[in-house]
């Protein structure tokens, strides 16, 4: 408990200094294994530090003695996403979010955490610009000058019909 703790009092006064406490604390058998190590991977996105912040949250997700912040993390590789404001981190940001939407019904209402993961990826869908358009690119075949979001949601309509529908 002591060593979450002064990792967490870093985090706040010296969040470069909080990772390999929180690390340490992630490699342990600590009851507080997973929230150190999604704080590792939280501390890496606040400093822009994309990449590592990226491979952070998705060795979480792989890992399922950590299932206990799949969530948040999910929420963090979307927050990841939107500072590194590029195609390739949208895309699989948007991806990800249809591949929920466009399950059958059967699957989406098989349990409760898939009932929430849809209502979720509904609702986030429209963070990833899909719903929050600004003008008619899409019609016209011209993209806007900074493309980032618009060039994912691109390629993402021409691999799942569904996206031009929810434009």
């Amino acid at each position: 408990m002591r060593a979450y703790q002064k990792a967490s009092i870093l985090f706040y006064s010296n969040p470069q200094a909080a990772i390999p406490e929180f690390k340490a604390i992630a490699a342990s058998t600590s009851t507080h294994k997973a929230t150190a190590r999604y704080n590792v991977a939280n501390i890496l996105a606040n400093a822009k530090n994309v990449v590592e912040a990226r491979k952070e949250a998705k060795a979480i997700l792989r890992d399922t003695s950590l299932a206990s912040v799949h969530d948040i993390t999910k929420e963090l590789l979307g927050y990841i996403s939107n500072i590194e404001d590029t195609p390739q981190g949208w895309s699989e940001l948007i991806d990800g979010k249809v591949a929920t939407l466009s399950q059958p019904l059967s699957a989406v209402t098989a349990s409760d955490k898939s009932k929430s993961d849809y209502v979720k990826a509904l609702y986030d869908i429209g963070y990833a610009g899909v719903t929050n358009k600004k003008d008619d690119w899409w019609v016209t075949n011209t993209l806007p000058a900074d493309a980032t979001l618009s060039k994912a949601l691109a390629d993402a309509a021409r691999k799942h019909p569904m996206v031009l529908w929810m434009m």
